[in-house]
């Protein structure tokens, strides 16, 4: 018996393009060319590095959508038969299907086209994901109404591994009774 995590030589092929069919190399943008994602690596990583149960659902969600078109459009066909731009508008309407569990192995899809996209270097690169200029943007921590800012000593919590000790003072004020009883309470 295969294993959950190693694919079947048509299951492979039904990977490369479903899979890549969220972003196929036709497409406008930051489309990654040809052959430079590899689909069916990180479908394989991601059934590797999960339960058994969740690489069974990458697989049904799989097969469920080569045989989509099926259900969703009534067309007698797989979607290894449409054209690419085709195939990115029948998983587009597979995201936004009546039943939620279309829905979701759809997207569980997408999560792992995102994630072998995101292995190519050049394409981060190509869409500045890692620029440095991304973390200089990046908000600084404020602090809470009506506590003091956290400033070092939260630093030195964090690398101590002490975070779930960390309480913040609160002003007495800043809370407010929710109910009658508790402003009664409080008045007296």
């Amino acid at each position: 018996m295969i294993g959950l995590h190693r694919l079947t030589d048509f299951e492979r092929r039904w990977a490369v393009e479903m899979v890549g069919g969220f972003a196929p190399a036709s497409g406008p943008g930051l489309a990654p060319t040809l052959g430079q994602v590899d689909y069916v690596g990180a479908f394989e990583l991601m059934c590797r590095s999960t339960t058994r149960l969740a690489a069974f659902g990458l697989r049904v969600a799989l097969w469920m959508s080569v045989f989509s078109p099926i259900v969703v459009w009534g067309r007698a066909t797989t979607a290894l038969a449409l054209s690419p731009e085709r195939r990115a508008a029948l998983l587009g309407d597979m995201l936004t299907h009546r039943f939620m569990i279309v829905r979701e192995l759809t997207l569980l899809l997408k999560l792992c086209a995102s994630f072998a996209i995101f292995r190519v270097a050049a394409l981060r690169t190509r869409s500045h994901y890692d620029d440095a200029q991304v973390a200089r943007t990046a908000p600084s921590r404020a602090a809470l109404p009506g506590s003091e800012p956290l400033g070092d000593a939260h630093d030195e919590l964090e690398e101590s591994g002490e975070r779930e000790r960390v309480r913040l003072p609160l002003a007495l004020g800043a809370i407010k009774p929710t109910t009658k009883l508790a402003a009664k309470k409080e008045v007296a």
